[in-house]
């Protein structure tokens, strides 16, 4: 169960339709085979431009915008636009205007992991164990821990990864 039910409403988190889609694109990334590789980024990328910023507040239209906008970095990135992918992560800033949706601050912070931002991943994967601990539901809270478990994990082998490959590079560059 990775949704999150809107208090008082039949909805369900606008996050996490997100979700979905920032994990086929992270996914992607791993897949060796290219076609395959490239059918998760074209659902996903359908899944980004099938999305509506929508919500009856404010808060969840703005909620629903940076969520979305997680997606559009991710998907810059996959496709070269890296200063692109960078412009839009700088306009997200939960900090200054917090989010609650636990679906949108866990993409945020894999959207910090992917860019290799280590202070501002940890920093948000904490806001985001945060609001894991305000649900009320048993359930939901056993399965926003495990996702966010997977997150962490991740994420840690990504920057891991990442950190291995630079040093690689500064060592072919030092040799040349």
């Amino acid at each position: 169960r990775y949704t999150s039910k809107v208090i008082g409403t039949s909805r369900f988190s606008y996050g996490i339709n997100l979700n979905v889609a920032v994990s086929l694109m992270l996914a992607s990334i791993y897949v060796e085979d290219n076609a395959e590789s490239a059918e998760l980024v074209k659902e996903a990328r359908h899944n980004i431009f099938e999305h509506k910023v929508s919500g009856d507040t404010d808060k969840e239209r703005y909620e629903s915008e940076m969520g979305a906008l997680v997606g559009v970095a991710i998907l810059a990135c996959l496709h070269g636009e890296i200063e692109d992918c960078f412009t839009i992560v700088s306009k997200i800033n939960i900090h200054d205007k917090p989010i609650d949706d636990y679906y949108t601050v866990l993409n945020i912070a894999r959207l910090y992991g992917f860019c290799g931002m280590p202070d501002k991943y940890e920093k948000t994967m904490q806001v985001a164990r945060d609001l894991c601990g305000n649900a009320d539901d048993a359930a939901l809270i056993q399965s926003q821990v495990k996702l966010l478990e997977a997150c962490h994990s991740e994420i840690n082998h990504r920057l891991s990864e990442g950190g291995k490959l630079v040093e690689q590079a500064f060592e072919k560059r030092n040799n040349n």
